[in-house]
């Protein structure tokens, strides 16, 4: 990889290659969070830079979703502990866009995409209570 991540996220594309994106370059919170991201594609063994996220984000969920997207959700920054923003990227550009907010702010929730495009997110910290997040929710990120 171009940059060391630490709590990054991964998610595997719909053509074996992987998404590695956001994290901090060390392993402390005093580190700002990054937008940066990058794919591997384990038949080459090659690292390519992918646009960056539309914004920083470490301790989050990423998910790939059915259609080609890949859908970014909660966040956790030093300046903004939890935040319910979530993005996606676009099918034929690849660049991030914001496509709205989960209903409850977490950090490292646990994601899965389902067949019909909605993302089960599930569990992960409430960073603003000290407590675990013991919430599911179904996301539906809008459509391409």
């Amino acid at each position: 990889m171009s940059h060391p991540r630490y709590v990054g996220g991964a998610a595997l594309l719909n053509d074996g290659r992987v998404l590695v994106a956001g994290g901090w370059y060390a392993t402390t919170s005093s580190d700002p969070s990054h937008q940066t991201a990058e794919i591997y594609d384990p038949a080459t063994d090659r690292w390519t830079a992918a646009a960056p996220m539309a914004n920083a984000r470490a301790e989050f969920g990423l998910v790939a979703l059915p259609d080609g997207r890949v859908l970014a959700a909660g966040v956790s920054t030093p300046a903004t502990r939890s935040r319910r923003a979530a993005n996606c990227t676009t099918r034929r550009t690849g660049l991030w866009q914001l496509t709205g907010s989960l209903g409850v702010a977490t950090v490292w929730p646990a994601m899965q995409a389902l067949p019909d495009g909605r993302v089960l997110v599930a569990g992960g910290l409430d960073s603003a209570a000290a407590k675990v997040n013991a919430v599911c929710e179904l996301y539906a990120p809008p459509p391409r």
